[in-house]
């Protein structure tokens, strides 16, 4: 074969494949496109990818409103393009932050690391925190309009808040307070009986908690939260007692925690000693940020668990206690049960109230605890209801169709 053969087969070839490349990448990122919000999620920047909108009608489209939202959607589908951020995250923030080592003192105040990131706290122990940028006064009058509505239009249910004390409602540096969640909190047409908060002052007290690279609450704050809502709900006077941690018996030894750090109690059990979640891993880097990964375990009643319908388990917290789960495999979400639109537990304790319970991630650990009380505990997370369910959520026609008794909101200002 001569050079000049050589050349024009190569050419030949190239001009094959090429459009069968682009094709195999235009169809990869457009199946992907396609499938359900769930079934994964964009970890480096901790939310769900945009899908392809449905063209409602054409004036959408005239008006040019589907094409930014039609461009989101196949932005995010490009393969590659998760690790291709996680490489440049990855560099900048290990450059930036070995500057910032050597410029500041991080428990003097707040250092900016990278859009609503600051870095506080000891040099060898700080903490990702944000700072305030969750708090918008058109959220926080969306959130009161719906609760105060709601209970307003059902006077025969018992309605409780329990609001989430987060980060960005308290800046640790200055002890400055944002006013927002104040403001919510104060003008619920609830009496003070029914609504109660985590009390974060201090800076210890987030640390006891709350996670280093998560913003969820660790299991000591998790814990903390289900007791007093247990307290506001009074269920001590229906007879109910309080769900405690257990004891791990001989088996399970080898997953028996060192003393933690946080004020331990013995019950402590270690998942991981290398976690890094969330907001350590949006940085790209997110070994700066690792740190211990404890659980408690529980004894619940037996219970039957629903998910957008159908029957299944909610969290893996029992598998990895009984060895059928390995901690590389265990998130927050994988342990205490994922964000669903509708998840229902039914007990066999046919005497009890039914409850419903609309929150985001933040109640995943304590579904189950407060689910152990009542007959049927119904979970709404508003934020996946609509493309869970396929409808909208109407929460007074779903307040009359499950026979709702109790209504307990577990929110901050954007929850819903």
């Amino acid at each position: 074969m001569t050079n000049s053969t050589f050349k024009n087969t190569l050419h030949t070839v190239f001009k094959l494949l090429f459009p069968l490349c682009v094709l195999l990448f235009l169809s990869t990122g457009g199946y992907m496109a396609m499938q359900d919000a769930h079934t994964w999620k964009l970890i480096n920047e901790n939310r769900l990818p945009n899908r392809i909108p449905h063209l409602g009608n054409m004036d959408d489209f005239i008006n040019h409103q589907y094409q930014p939202l039609l461009e989101e959607a196949l932005l995010d589908q490009i393969p590659l393009n998760q690790l291709t951020k996680q490489m440049y995250f990855k560099s900048t923030n290990q450059f930036l932050f070995s500057i910032q080592k050597k410029l500041f003192n991080f428990s003097d105040f707040y250092v900016h690391f990278r859009k609503s990131q600051y870095l506080y706290g000891n040099r060898n122990d700080l903490y990702l925190l944000s700072n305030r940028r969750y708090f918008i006064k058109e959220n926080l009058g969306k959130t009161l309009g719906i609760i105060n509505h709601a209970i307003h239009d059902n006077p025969d249910a018992d309605f409780y808040v329990y609001y989430v004390i987060r980060e960005g409602d308290v800046r640790f540096d200055n002890m400055s307070k944002s006013p927002y969640w104040k403001c919510l909190y104060d003008n619920l047409n609830l009496p003070s009986s029914h609504k109660d908060y985590l009390h974060v002052s201090t800076f210890n007290d987030y640390k006891r908690y709350f996670r280093r690279t998560d913003h969820h609450w660790n299991h000591i704050g998790a814990y903390e939260a289900y007791t007093q809502i247990f307290n506001m709900l009074r269920l001590d006077a229906d007879g109910e007692k309080l769900i405690t941690p257990i004891e791990q018996n001989d088996s399970l030894s080898h997953d028996l925690s060192p003393t933690c750090p946080y004020g331990s109690d013995g019950k402590d059990i270690l998942i991981s000693s290398t976690y890094h979640q969330t907001k350590s891993i949006i940085t790209g880097y997110p070994q700066l940020f690792e740190e211990v990964f404890y659980a408690y375990r529980f004894k619940y009643p037996q219970m039957t668990i629903y998910t957008n319908g159908e029957k299944s388990s909610y969290g893996l917290a029992e598998d990895f206690f009984k060895g059928k789960k390995t901690a590389s495999q265990l998130t927050y979400s994988a342990l205490y049960g994922d964000d669903f639109g509708e998840t229902i537990f039914q007990t066999k304790k046919t005497e009890r109230p039914n409850i419903l319970v609309i929150g985001d991630s933040f109640d995943n650990p304590i579904l189950k605890l407060i689910a152990s009380h009542f007959h049927n505990t119904y979970s709404i997370d508003i934020r996946h209801y609509q493309e869970d369910k396929g409808e909208e959520f109407m929460i007074n026609d779903y307040i009359r169709k499950n026979h709702i008794d109790n209504v307990l909101f577990v929110v901050d200002v954007t929850s819903i």
